[in-house]
């Protein structure tokens, strides 16, 4: 009996419930390439798995990252556009590292 007390508080930490962040969006001046990103997180203390997907044309294509943060949110992504066919979105971690993820269509 004095071993479940302290299991039960240690219960909702390691549940298996999956948090899902917020999707995030961003397009290009020409509104023709699209790209989102959202993550997922198993457990509280795992990392995030992030995914981006673009939407260029009929072309759509999604790739996932992992993300060592508190949130996926405006915080931790930004977007930076380099004209209509480029983006660099920047995954900012906790520890303040930053990982780029580059999208490039051809005209």
């Amino acid at each position: 009996m004095k071993y479940l007390f302290p299991f039960l508080l240690l219960l909702p930490l390691f549940s298996c419930s999956t948090r899902k962040s917020e999707i995030l969006q961003s397009q290009s001046e020409d509104k023709e390439l699209k790209i989102q990103v959202w993550g997922e997180q198993a457990f509280l203390f795992e990392p995030w798995k992030v995914f981006i997907a673009t939407d260029y044309r009929l072309e759509k294509d999604t790739v996932s990252t992992e993300l060592h943060a508190d949130a996926v949110d405006a915080g931790s992504v930004q977007f930076v556009w380099e004209g209509n066919r480029t983006c660099i979105v920047n995954l900012k971690h906790q520890d303040g590292e930053i990982s780029q993820v580059p999208i490039r269509y051809r005209q």
